[in-house]
């Protein structure tokens, strides 16, 4: 009993707390240590909060949070993904399989892609919970753009290793195609 707001704020600053060390946890690549900030004390922490927050009129608040809990928990499974591919790859280049290599490097770059466009939302959320409960989530974005940022590096060189970009023209010896009479190219 008492002050509904003092309350909410202290539910989430605890719920906000969790979700900067399952960052940080995510960045330094501790993937079981990641969840565990997110699991079933959060779910807790969510729920307590939930109820304050009909209260206090903040039910968009308590659907963010669990929103932002159910992304982060998307991006450890994909981080972890992409680890589990680099190693993979990795062990492919040292064997010398070049064609794995490629295939597994191709992986890396797409799974890179959008663990980088997870990241960006994943901020947005962050902006957003930061806004509308005034807690400080300075530590997890640091922490997924550390990680954003180390990917991106792993992915060029991966990129610089395997592929080589290619750039093809084409010039014909009519200004009309059609799929009856085959062109010659040049």
């Amino acid at each position: 009993a008492g002050d509904d707001q003092r309350v909410a704020t202290y539910l989430a600053t605890r719920l906000g707390s969790r979700l900067n060390a399952s960052a940080i946890a995510v960045s330094n690549q501790a993937f079981e240590d990641s969840r565990a900030p997110l699991g079933d004390e959060y779910g807790v922490l969510l729920e307590q909060y939930s109820v304050i927050a009909e209260d206090i009129d903040a039910e968009e608040t308590a659907e963010r949070f669990n929103l932002t809990r159910e992304q982060q928990r998307a991006l450890i499974d994909s981080a972890e993904d992409l680890n589990q591919t680099a190693i993979a790859y990795q062990r492919a280049v040292e064997a010398g399989n070049d064609e794995q290599a490629r295939e597994l490097g191709r992986e890396i770059l797409e799974t890179t892609a959008e663990l980088n466009a997870s990241t960006a939302a994943l901020t947005e959320q962050y902006d957003a919970l930061e806004e509308e409960t005034d807690i400080n989530l300075d530590a997890a974005q640091a922490a997924l753009n550390q990680s954003r940022q180390r990917l991106t590096q792993g992915a060029a060189a991966v990129a610089q290793r395997e592929f080589t970009a290619t750039t093809l023209t084409v010039e014909t010896n009519r200004t009309t195609l059609s799929t009856s009479e085959p062109v010659r190219g040049s």
